[in-house]
């Protein structure tokens, strides 16, 4: 009996310190894509109606289509003005209240050139494609996992870095470690400078079990000041060929 004991008391030595061992980053990720249920997302069309609030300007109505295949479509109200975009592989176009003959002017300002347009597809794919987005080429997931908090609450710390053609600011993405929830991030151009912008994720959007934060709002890190805020008023897979 007393062999038996011994054995498993050795026999815990051995297990608990794996059992009780933290979880990787790249762990971390794949749960928090699970729990978001984004496994299919880049073989999916989505339609995400937003409104987007700026504290020092009127709230607009905006519409994104992220087609399979690499497709974006954008349709917003800008200034009183109803702005349509579109790209597809090489090919993008624009319209100000229907007509295709945009002024440089407001071109520059909506980023309507092709570059611009490109930006913007970025830009609405990223964030409303995170946590997936984290395992695009070019991303660079540190290994190890921090702890700390955000908004008041315990998270789990991803910081994620990009290779040189792909993007050069730092980002930092916490995960709440019970359901895996992204609850928020952060980036910096200059972390040293404490620049950059935090981004407080809350509630959600459920749709066939895929999990999007529904309120994304937008504060400086220096100190904090509210830049706005970005709402999902409706989420839509439409068909292929669909309106």
């Amino acid at each position: 009996m007393r062999k038996l004991t011994l054995a498993f008391v050795l026999l815990a030595v051995i297990v608990l310190p794996a059992q009780a061992q933290a979880p990787s980053a790249a762990e971390v990720l794949q749960k928090s894509i699970a729990y978001h249920g984004m496994a299919a997302w880049y073989g999916q069309h989505h339609r995400l109606t937003l409104k987007e609030i700026r504290p020092n300007g009127s709230d607009r109505a905006t519409v994104i289509d992220l087609e399979v295949g690499g497709g974006f479509a954008v349709r917003s109200e800008r200034e009183g003005r109803l702005v349509e975009a579109r790209v597809a592989g090489e090919e993008c176009s624009a319209t100000i209240d229907g007509s295709a003959d945009v002024p440089d002017d407001l071109k520059e300002r909506y980023r309507l050139s092709c570059d611009g347009l490109r930006w913007w597809h970025s830009y609405y794919g990223y964030l409303y494609g995170l946590p997936l987005k984290l395992t695009d080429p070019g991303t660079r997931l540190d290994e190890a996992v921090a702890k700390t908090t955000f908004q008041e609450r315990d998270v789990l710390v991803l910081r994620v870095t990009y290779d040189a053609e792909v993007g050069e600011d730092i980002w930092y993405f916490y995960v709440d470690p019970a359901s895996y929830a992204l609850v928020g991030c952060r980036f910096y151009h200059d972390e040293s400078k404490n620049d950059g912008e935090y981004i407080v994720f809350e509630e959600e959007v459920v749709h066939e079990g895929l999990r999007l934060p529904r309120t994304r709002r937008w504060y400086t890190n220096a100190d904090s000041t509210y830049l706005g805020a970005d709402v999902i008023e409706a989420y839509a897979r439409p068909a292929p060929d669909g309106p």
